[in-house]
């Protein structure tokens, strides 16, 4: 008994040692970013950045390296992990090489990244209506088909090239330009991320059936990436009635970026764990194996919040949530409705992380538990 505990001892500290390398590897590289970003900006004078922009900013790269370092690790849903790799990617890159002069025309930023959210459902989609492993070139397929089909059938009388710089705003004519412009780019936006949470809405359906499983946490990240799209259909239909929120947007945007960092962390330390390999392998072939008994299994986050208990869980998340939410109540430059949304996203988050943590949604254990039971020693 004694040579069992030492070695279970053993792996628990390998796997708290690979968790920490690849949590100090994550760090290491987001302070290199900070290093080079923060240079750049003080060294070129023309570049004009607000403190909420800059921290967007450095939360997409860090969510980027979060997503980046956990492919490794990764066995069930590799393919959406690499297309939350690549949005992440570009949200990030974007607005540097504009901070910094590369022209990227305006209409064509808007529908790359329509294209790159919706992306990430369609494959969802198809995902969840045909879970198997072998198929995910069919299921990527698909889901370029149908984002092609769907962002060229909205777009198709869009210029998506068009230079708003050479518009001569004093100019009547070129003001209409702007508008008509500016406004079937919102439009059409606002249409494509409509279908996109729509289909998200089936997704959620199918998943609550168990008709399909996710890797573990990501169906937290796509809970996150549903308040995504539910944002961006809230701020078009802002801009669409000429109410400019950019600046509040930033604030939006930095809640759900806060939800992101804290799933992809709590993830990456599910993936260096010892079972996690085996769990994942499981859920590759979920689709062969469901039908069976159910056996829990302990976590580490599980085991913590067992020890702490309900009642401390919840004070606790009571009074961060406060912490967090008061100042948005009584400083800053936000109306008092905008200030309302962005404590709502908050509490939404919470919830998702704190079920993220309780429930560690393996569905999967429902159907096939037994069948990696452990021997009694």
């Amino acid at each position: 008994m004694a040579g069992y505990s030492a070695l279970a001892n053993k792996k628990s500290e390998k796997y708290n040692n690979l968790f920490v390398k690849i949590l100090s590897k994550v760090l290491l590289a987001q302070i290199i970013f900070q290093i080079i970003f923060t240079g750049l900006l003080f060294f070129v004078s023309h570049v004009d950045i607000g403190t909420i922009q800059y921290v967007n900013i450095s939360s997409y790269i860090l969510i980027f390296i979060l997503s980046l370092f956990s492919l490794k690790y990764s066995i069930a849903n590799r393919p959406l992990v690499m297309l939350f790799i690549v949005i992440f990617f570009y949200l990030a890159v974007n607005p540097i090489v504009l901070l910094f002069g590369t022209f990227l025309p305006y209409n064509l930023q808007i529908v790359i990244t329509t294209t790159l959210m919706l992306l990430i459902t369609s494959y969802l989609f198809f995902y969840s209506i045909s879970p198997k492993a072998d198929e995910t070139f069919t299921h990527l397929l698909y889901a370029f088909l149908i984002t092609a089909t769907i962002i060229l059938l909205t777009y198709a009388n869009l210029d998506i090239f068009f230079d708003y710089t050479t518009l001569d705003y004093s100019l009547e004519k070129d003001q209409k330009t702007y508008w008509d412009l500016y406004s079937s780019v919102q439009l059409g936006s606002y249409y494509v991320y409509l279908v996109n949470f729509s289909l998200l809405l089936f997704i959620w359906f199918i998943y609550n059936q168990g008709q399909y499983i996710l890797s573990e946490y990501l169906a937290s990240l796509i809970a996150i990436h549903t308040l995504m799209i539910v944002n961006e259909i809230y701020q078009l239909y802002n801009h669409m009635h000429l109410y400019e929120n950019y600046i509040e947007a930033q604030y939006f945007n930095a809640v759900i970026n806060i939800g992101y960092i804290s799933i992809w962390i709590i993830r990456l330390q599910y993936l260096s764990s010892p079972e996690s390999e085996k769990n994942e392998k499981y859920i590759q072939n979920y689709d062969l194996l469901k039908g069976f008994v159910s056996k829990p299994i302990n976590s580490f986050w599980r085991t913590v919040l067992t020890k702490l208990g309900k009642q401390r869980l919840l004070v606790g998340s009571v009074f961060l949530f406060l912490i967090i939410c008061i100042p948005s109540l009584f400083f800053g430059e936000l109306d008092y409705l905008t200030r309302f949304n962005i404590i709502l996203m908050f509490l939404f988050l919470f919830a998702v992380i704190i079920y993220a943590i309780v429930y560690t949604q393996r569905k999967w254990f429902t159907h096939i538990g037994f069948l990696i039971k452990r021997k009694e020693k």
